[in-house]
């Protein structure tokens, strides 16, 4: 099979997958996600062949992985249909990345940007500044459209200036959102499992995100150019009173029972899974139910600010994140290069200062 007739192929099949995709959005059917799961494998034997380096290996370990566990749990064709269709949401934002730039090409939007930055962009720092700037605005709105968009905003811009410039500001302009923006699932998480009203947690959200954009032009300008570096069960209401019983006793074992102790250990928790792939609406909800308000030292203000910053972590730190694959995607990079040695030391910084900020309220 010629390189070009794959490469239609493969425009056709993810063409496909997006209308079904969309199909089983507004008219869901089972019958969508079994068209679809034909489709996705098409598609990755169609695109392994252009995965190179880390992002191979990576591929084939986590597909690996994947068909062990399937295959040792004798799952069915239903869940194998599951497993390969579960995030169709993801894998069509992935997928439709090109189609994001599309309105660019209606008018010449990179001269535009070209000719302002030249009055406004004079260094690597300036040019994190601005960069870092336009992500946090497009991106409260778009969430991950808004790294592609950007992206292509700056084609014409970008190759001046170093590219861990770059980088670091699409990470870190980008992800401060998520500690208020109810378009990002960090908030809806929070939301659901403190039962805690979204505007209560705006305000201080605001203000932590701030913060970050804050930490994230001081370091910059401090910065080089380098990379960074089977019994009864028990009823309900008692395994509610043993679980705070238990955790009450961990707490003070450990001297967790003090809120300087127990915001960090909740970050390093949330941003150590990550990096292993353990996502952290589990980490976050495990918490949430294990650790009911009235047992810790934190108010529900607090322990919600404490997830959402742990749920920041996983975004800068894992190579699984959402976000990492998408600016992998449009970089080609490395997803480990991107998250974890790009961000580890902004993420300490920002843990501690979460710490202090939280102290205070």
């Amino acid at each position: 099979m010629s390189m070009h007739f794959r490469e239609k192929v493969k425009v056709v099949l993810i063409l496909s997958f997006l209308v079904f995709f969309l199909a089983n959005s507004f008219y869901p059917k089972e019958v969508w996600a079994s068209l679809m799961f034909p489709i996705i494998i098409g598609i990755a034997i169609l695109s392994f062949p252009a995965v190179r380096g880390f992002n191979r290996y990576l591929s084939v370990m986590l597909l690996g992985l994947g068909f062990y566990l399937l295959l040792s749990s004798g799952a069915q064709i239903g869940d194998w249909i599951m497993a390969w269709t579960q995030n169709a949401g993801l894998i069509s934002l992935l997928l439709s990345v090109p189609l994001l730039g599309t309105i660019l090409h209606f008018d010449n939007f990179q001269e535009g940007i070209l000719q302002a930055t030249k009055k406004y962009i004079k260094s690597d720092f300036s040019f994190y500044v601005v960069t870092a700037l336009i992500i946090n605005s497009l991106g409260m709105l778009l969430n991950l459209a808004s790294i592609p968009l950007v992206k292509e905003l700056l084609v014409k811009v970008s190759p001046k200036y170093s590219k861990a410039t770059f980088y670091r500001a699409l990470t870190r302009g980008f992800c401060t959102n998520l500690m208020w923006s109810p378009n990002f699932v960090s908030v809806a998480v929070v939301l659901h499992y403190l039962k805690i009203p979204w505007h209560e947690i705006a305000p201080l959200g605001i203000i932590m995100a701030l913060v970050g954009n804050g930490l994230g032009i001081t370091l910059e300008k401090f910065n080089s150019t380098k990379w960074e570096s089977g019994s009864e069960q028990t009823p309900p209401e008692e395994n509610t009173v043993r679980t705070k019983a238990l955790w009450k006793l961990i707490a003070i074992g450990l001297g967790l029972d003090d809120p300087l102790l127990l915001i960090p250990f909740c970050l390093f928790l949330i941003g150590i899974l990550s990096i292993v792939g353990v996502h952290p609406i589990i980490t976050i909800s495990t918490i949430a139910v294990t650790m009911p308000v009235e047992t810790i030292p934190l108010t529900e203000l607090q322990l919600a600010i404490t997830l959402l910053s742990g749920y920041l972590m996983y975004i800068l730190l894992s190579p699984f994140s959402a976000m990492a694959l998408v600016v992998t995607s449009v970089t080609n990079e490395n997803p480990f290069r991107i998250s974890f040695n790009l961000n580890w030391f902004y993420a300490i910084l920002y843990g501690l200062l979460t710490t202090l900020v939280l102290m205070l309220f």
